[in-house]
Order: structure tokens, then sequence, then C-alpha cells
């Protein structure tokens, strides 16, 4: 298991990066368990980057213009806590122009954001 606390947050977005973009070959490929592996890995990343506050958890932001869909996919998607205008635009985006999985699953986050919001709302 990997001490992420001892490395460097653009380190870690590098392995976030690889980790996104691993998930998306493997969703494509139907490799759940690498899919599932690859997420855990974003997970742990995230954790430590909101560990160290916020200027290191908004380094994700540097990846909504990465070349790769699903590792702008998997930013957003970690961003939207505390950058919402910013992740909703990356996501439709995503979900305009893509299709299969990664648009539906961009066009899903949405709707689940959407909702929240207006339960919040309304609470």
């Amino acid at each position: 298991m990997a001490n992420y606390s001892k490395i460097a947050t653009a380190d870690l977005l590098q392995i976030f990066a690889k980790a996104a973009a691993e998930q998306g070959q493997a969703l494509r490929s139907g490799d759940s368990r690498k899919a599932n592996s690859s997420y855990r890995t974003m997970k742990k990343i995230y954790a430590e980057l909101s560990s160290r506050g916020p200027h290191a958890q908004q380094e994700l932001l540097s990846l909504y213009e990465h070349p790769d869909p699903y590792v702008r996919l998997n930013a957003a998607t970690h961003s939207l806590d505390f950058d919402p205008p910013g992740a909703l635009r990356v996501l439709q985006v995503i979900d305009k122009m893509e299709d299969g999985l990664l648009g539906f699953t961009a066009g899903m986050i949405i709707k689940e954001w959407n909702t929240k919001q207006l339960a919040k709302a309304g609470a």
C-alpha cells in the first residue's frame, strides 16, 4: 500500500491522472477488477489532497484540460464539492461530446448533482 502522504502534490496529480486513464481503459475492455482498483487509487489520492487543504485539493482543476476524457471526468467529479461551476462545465462537455458509457456517466453525474441540490434547497 502506497504512503501518499510522502508524495509531492504534483506527483499525486500524475498518479491520479494515470489511475483515471487506466480506469477508462478497464471500463472499455470490461475489466471491472482493474476499474475498481483504479477507482480506489483515485479515492485515496483525493483523500490525501483534501487532507492537505484547499490549495492542494484545487490542483485537480488542472486536470480539466487533460487529453484523456476519463481523466477530465474523474477530476470534475471529485471537484464538484469545491468547484461546482467548473466541474459541471467539464461534465456537460463530456456529456455532449462523448458517446457510450463515458457520456452516459457524465450525464448521470450531472443529474445526481442537480437532484442533490434540489433536495438541499427544499430541506
